[in-house]
């Protein structure tokens, strides 16, 4: 595979450590689909390389200095009087991990992609190369601390933003759902984590967020005022909180966070308009999204990810929060994380009391103003 020394120890460290990640040593469905998946598409696209090179550098980090065993690596090469390839002679030169410009690691998606299905004579693997790579961005943009991508980009135009990207993976699942089957459909469905019907574990944090969607169109006007556009917004908005109950209902039956971070794959296609229009409502369920992934642990550093970044902006530009997002707020500060070890009962609890707090207002053993 022409791969350099460190770029070898990088996959093995991905094989071993990041794959677990994904299944939580529980889904076994996933597991199976990603060491499947691995190597076929290893082999075939540069940015499934890329983006696994990216993804096992980020959770190294906790492990060793990367740099230095970047540096050591080229020392031995060099001891060997061995010439490599200019490509590949230092990892971080091709995977533009750190780049905010248009040859960073979210912008070359596309591109790839394109370009994958006009050589391929094969939707279906083009479509298993795009989710593939897609899944693994996904993960790395989320617990990265450096904030490659905003949850929500206000100015950009054309957004570039995790609400984008999210709503770009759902149209093609919706657009091209006739050619799943095989290993495409079980990673659609590792993707979209089964979150649709009745929710086994209803959330008393969502029938909350109802309650408030109700009080926010109906509460202060009559129903002569509600027009196709007010129509339109709630139906969108009835979706997202019946996406969000499906998905944290969902993990607490399977017994890991995944299918709340995935949430936004199966989110309306208009939920990205909405917010960056900042609709007050959107802008509410999305910061609630975001504490969620904090309680859930989607970090690599818990004051330093994209989910804190918005949870300060929208303090900062859209406060004061409303019942539910100041509960969910103060709870997760004071709580930190999910139990692991007691997934079911841990996240019972949180929706539980959150729902509590919200309804009545109790916020008073909850004082300190922003996560430590």
């Amino acid at each position: 595979m022409n791969l350099t020394r460190f770029e070898y120890r990088l996959l093995r460290f991905f094989n071993d450590a990041c794959i677990p990640l994904f299944s939580f040593n529980i889904n076994k469905d996933a597991d199976r689909t990603w060491r499947k998946l691995l190597p076929r598409e290893f082999a075939s696209l540069d940015m499934v390389r890329q983006s696994v090179f990216a993804f096992a550098c980020l959770n190294l980090w906790k492990y060793s200095n990367v740099d230095s065993v970047l540096d050591q690596d080229k020392i031995e090469w060099t001891d060997m009087e061995t010439q490599l390839d200019g490509s590949y002679s230092h990892v971080f030169e091709t995977l533009a991990v750190f780049d905010n410009g248009k040859d960073n690691i979210f912008s070359q998606t596309a591109r790839y992609f394109s370009k994958t299905v006009q050589q391929s004579s094969n939707l279906e693997i083009a479509l298993e190369l795009f989710f593939f790579s897609s899944s693994l961005i996904f993960a790395f943009l989320g617990v990265h601390p450096h904030l490659i991508m905003p949850v929500v980009d206000f100015d950009g135009d054309p957004p570039l933003d995790i609400l984008s990207f999210s709503a770009s993976i759902r149209k093609l699942i919706d657009e091209k759902s006739r050619h799943f089957s095989g290993i495409l459909s079980l990673l659609i469905e590792n993707m979209t984590m089964h979150i649709w019907g009745t929710p086994i574990y209803p959330s008393a944090m969502v029938g909350q967020l109802r309650v408030e969607l109700h009080d926010y169109y109906f509460s202060k006007s009559g129903f002569t005022e509600i027009n196709s556009r007010t129509s339109n917004e709630n139906e969108i908005l009835e979706e997202l909180l019946t996406v969000m109950e499906n998905s944290f209902s969902f993990a607490i039956y399977k017994g890991y966070p995944i299918p709340i971070f995935r949430m936004l794959y199966s989110a309306p296609l208009e939920l990205g308009d909405l917010v960056r229009a900042r609709h007050p409502f959107a802008l509410r369920v999305i910061f609630v999204y975001c504490c969620m992934c904090i309680f859930g642990g989607f970090y690599f550093l818990r004051t330093s990810n994209m989910w804190m970044d918005y949870i300060r902006y929208h303090i900062k530009h859209f406060g004061p929060l409303g019942g539910v997002e100041a509960s969910i707020y103060n709870y997760v500060q004071d709580k930190g994380r999910v139990d692991f070890y007691n997934f079911a009962a841990s996240m019972q609890e949180f929706d539980s009391t959150v729902a509590h707090m919200a309804q009545h207002g109790e916020l008073s053993l909850y004082s300190r103003i922003c996560f430590e």
